[in-house]
C-alpha cells in the first residue's frame, strides 16, 4: 500500500541527489519494502516533489543505527542525537528509483483536489484507490514521472 512520508527541504534534497541514502524517524515505521512512497516537501517548498520505492526499512537502538547508517543520513551525531532525544528504538529507511519531479504539486492544488489533506508529521497510508493517491499518480504521469517504471494504483 502507498504512503506518504513529509522530509525537510535539504533533507530532500540531499536524497534526490544522492548525497542521503537513509531517512531517519524517531518513532517506529510499519511500512515494507517494496512499497511506493511519496516524497513531500515541509514547509517553506509544501508540496509533492517526487517518489521512491521503499528499499529497506530497520528499526533497531539508536547507536546501532547511527553505526551502520550515520554516515548516510545527511547529518552530524550531535544532531542525530538532538534528534534522536530520548526514543531508545529509532527506524531508517532507504529508497531505490528515487523520482524526483521536474514540477512539484504544491499544497495549495491537492487542497484543490482533497481539501481535508494535512501533511503527516511522519507518515501516512495512502488507500490505493483514494482520491489522493489518484491525483498524486495522475501528477506523476502528466509529467512523464512514471515512464520507466510501472506502478499502479
Amino acid at each position: 500500500m502507498p504512503a506518504l512520508i513529509s522530509i525537510r527541504p535539504a533533507f530532500l534534497d540531499l536524497i534526490f541527489s544522492g548525497e542521503k541514502t537513509a531517512e531517519l524517524r524517531k518513532n517506529r515505521v510499519h511500512l515494507e519494502p517494496g512499497e511506493l512512497v511519496w516524497l513531500y516537501c515541509t514547509m517553506p517548498r509544501s508540496g509533492l516533489e517526487g517518489f521512491a520505492i521503499l528499499k529497506s526499512i530497520e528499526s533497531s537502538n539508536k547507536s546501532h543505527i547511527w553505526e551502520n547508517y550515520g554516515k548516510r543520513l545527511g547529518i552530524t551525531y550531535d544532531e542525530f542525537v538532538l534528534y534522536v532525544g530520548s526514543h531508545s528504538i529509532v527506524s531508517v529507511m532507504t529508497f531505490n528509483d528515487t523520482v524526483r519531479f521536474p514540477r512539484a504539486l504544491k499544497l495549495q492544488q491537492i487542497r484543490e483536489h482533497v481539501p481535508s489533506f494535512h501533511p503527516p508529521q511522519q507518515h501516512h497510508r495512502l488507500q490505493p484507490s483514494s482520491d489522493l493517491q489518484k491525483l498524486f499518480y495522475s501528477h506523476a504521469e502528466s509529467l512523464n514521472a512514471t515512464s520507466s517504471h510501472n506502478y499502479t494504483i
